[in-house]
């Protein structure tokens, strides 16, 4: 259980509060309050500064990842399939879409550990170089895999991906 008074426990408190005040207002519509895995993928802004990104770009130019000391799992979602979705739900494309009124939709791709991710991206930019796993200390008490809408994605393929764009020139 998260404690009240972390970064962490306030975060859930106030999204759980606020998904149960935007279910009291009155909708002209269907309602859906989506919760987002940590998104990953190509862009034409790469944001360099998302966790799985960030492994990836400093793999190629340090060979060094640096990742939390504990295991933290957390829900990942690929890009495109968050902008496909979204602009499905706009064009009234209907979705199997698990819903209860209840609670949130949660949107991901897959459940990964960070130790996982790191060891993957590891293994896949490595080959000519050794790729560095360092741990440091960490308060981040988020940890969690969470059910849902799944969209199943091939990890190393989209890493392969975000390697190429980290070797380009910025």
């Amino acid at each position: 259980a998260l404690v009240a008074n972390t970064s962490a426990g306030m975060y859930v408190q106030t999204k759980r509060s606020a998904e149960r005040r935007l279910v009291d207002i009155p909708a002209t519509g269907p309602l859906f309050l989506l919760r987002l895995g940590t998104v990953f993928g190509p862009s034409p802004h790469m944001r360099w500064d998302l966790p799985l990104h960030t492994m990836v770009r400093d793999a190629v130019t340090t060979g060094v990842i640096t990742i939390p000391d504990q295991p933290m799992w957390r829900p990942w979602l690929y890009l495109p399939y968050l902008t496909g979705f979204c602009l499905d739900l706009v064009n009234g494309l209907q979705h199997p879409v698990p819903y209860s009124a209840d609670g949130p939709l949660y949107l991901s791709s897959l459940n990964s550990t960070l130790s996982s991710l790191a060891t993957t991206v590891a293994a896949l930019v490595g080959g000519r170089k050794e790729v560095e796993i360092r741990t440091c200390p960490s308060t981040d008490l988020r940890n969690y895999a969470v059910p849902g809408l799944f969209h199943h994605v091939f990890m190393e393929d989209n890493i392969k991906t975000l390697i190429a764009l980290a070797k380009e020139p910025v």
